[in-house]
């Protein structure tokens, strides 16, 4: 592949973190500026947002086709850096790394993202806080793109951060009402406990390979007790987004918020961001027969625990919020068990 594609490739995945990112800040940047838009208005911005997003995604998938399924890892620059560059030093990279595994996800993320926006357009009409719906909307595609795009786990920090605290947003969108606020905050209170663990494993991954960029990471060769830390920790941060047990709970209570969000986010692409972290970093950790099998375990655990306590609910939303559950464990004792093919298949379907 050469450098013009590889630059090409590089910029259409970012546009799908880009676009997203520009309307919501279009809309902010409005609404302090005391002309906020209206239903209608921000409805056409979310229509032309998520297909232009879409567009980019499926135009990636096709050159990334095109040139041979050759993985690219282009930094467009340096944010900033600490030390000195020639001994010790610390640098945040901004950089994309698309490969057939980011590049499934990335699909997903545009086509589901501009299905919900589409189902979205007539949703919130007319009700309180619809400007804020589409913001969270746009902010959390943006972040979730960022996430399976992001060529360092420093950068896929951001983007976990990002999904995360638009996710407790949405789950609380109505928040007239205690309800939805207080699930909203268990969600995030949630987050926050499993999300330290990502930051541990970040600082793990540094001090082990010297740098968060994943492809050097992939490179360097850690020890047996080092991949198991790092697998741990990594799983650990991995099971509060993906609803895994022990923090099952917060998934049925999710569904308080739009009908849009809590469908598609929660029951497609949020709720699956914890397995994808495992695959996009299983070559740091799956040398540890340690941490393969407390991933299958769990993951066993979750379905079964998922696939009981769904037979007994009595509402539509919860049935399928647990059914979500199970699904997702059964992709993590997949990943557990090294079918990544088969895991990527599954979330997909």
């Amino acid at each position: 592949m050469n450098l013009d594609v590889q630059t090409t490739l590089a910029w259409l995945a970012a546009t799908t973190v880009l676009l997203p990112l520009a309307s919501f800040g279009l809309v902010a940047t409005l609404e302090v500026l005391g002309r906020t838009p209206d239903d209608r208005q921000l409805a056409r911005l979310a229509k032309l947002t998520f297909s232009l997003t879409t567009v980019a995604g499926l135009a990636a998938a096709v050159v990334f086709a095109v040139e041979g399924f050759a993985p690219v890892h282009h930094v467009f620059g340096h944010w900033f850096g600490i030390g000195d560059p020639d001994a010790d030093h610390y640098g945040f990279d901004l950089g994309v790394l698309v490969d057939a595994t980011s590049l499934v996800y990335l699909v997903l993320t545009a086509v589901l993202s501009g299905t919900v926006g589409a189902f979205s357009l007539r949703y919130p009409e007319g009700e309180r806080g619809a400007g804020r719906f589409f913001q969270l909307l746009m902010l959390f595609a943006s972040g979730l793109s960022l996430l399976v795009v992001a060529e360092s786990l420093d950068l896929l920090f951001v983007g976990w951060e990002i999904v995360g605290i638009t996710s407790a947003l949405l789950i609380a969108f109505y928040r007239e009402r205690s309800g939805p606020v207080r699930h909203g905050l268990l969600a995030f209170a949630i987050y926050r406990v499993c999300d330290a663990a990502l930051l541990a494993a970040l600082v793990v991954l540094h001090h082990l390979a010297g740098s968060g960029a994943l492809p050097d990471a992939f490179a360097a060769t850690a020890s047996a007790a080092g991949a198991t830390t790092l697998g741990l920790l990594l799983l650990f941060a991995s099971l509060g987004k993906s609803a895994q047990f022990p923090f099952s709970g917060w998934l049925p209570r999710a569904m308080e918020g739009p009908t849009p969000s809590s469908a598609i986010f929660y029951g497609a692409l949020s709720v699956h961001a914890g397995a994808y972290l495992l695959l996009r970093t299983a070559p740091l950790w799956e040398s540890s027969t340690i941490v393969r099998a407390v991933v299958i375990g769990v993951g066993a655990m979750s379905a079964l625990s998922g696939t009981l306590v769904g037979r007994a609910q009595t509402d539509a939303k919860s049935s399928l919020a647990y059914a979500s559950v199970t699904q997702v464990g059964l992709i993590f004792v997949e990943i557990g068990l090294g079918w990544h093919t088969l895991a990527l298949v599954h979330v997909v379907g």
